[in-house]
């Protein structure tokens, strides 16, 4: 797949939900402008991987055709697709992603 197709991402359903998750437990956690920049990064990361899509590591053993890339404390799944990268799930790092992805998608 040529990275030039792909211009944008889009979240899924679940994926939107971890960052608000994500964005809760921060503002708890570390405070409103932590929270804020942490968000940001994700933001930041999901661009990166529209101009780069195969800088994540294909992960086939979870489900075929996802990719992951770590940041910092989470991992981020996604797919390739025609024009856009979709954002699956946004997971800490001790979960149990394969669980995750057996009602998913």
């Amino acid at each position: 797949m040529a990275s030039s197709q792909i211009k944008t991402y889009q979240l899924s359903e679940a994926a939107d939900q971890d960052l608000e998750l994500i964005l809760e437990y921060s503002i708890s956690n570390f405070g409103l402008d932590r929270a804020a920049e942490y968000l940001i990064t994700f933001e930041s990361l999901f661009m990166l991987l529209v101009n780069n899509n195969d800088l994540g590591n294909k992960r086939d053993e979870i489900k075929k055709g996802l990719r992951s890339i770590r940041k910092e404390s989470h991992i981020v799944f996604y797919r390739l697709k025609d024009e856009y990268i979709l954002i699956v799930r946004v997971l800490h790092v001790s979960r149990d992603f394969p669980s995750h992805f057996m009602q998913d998608e």
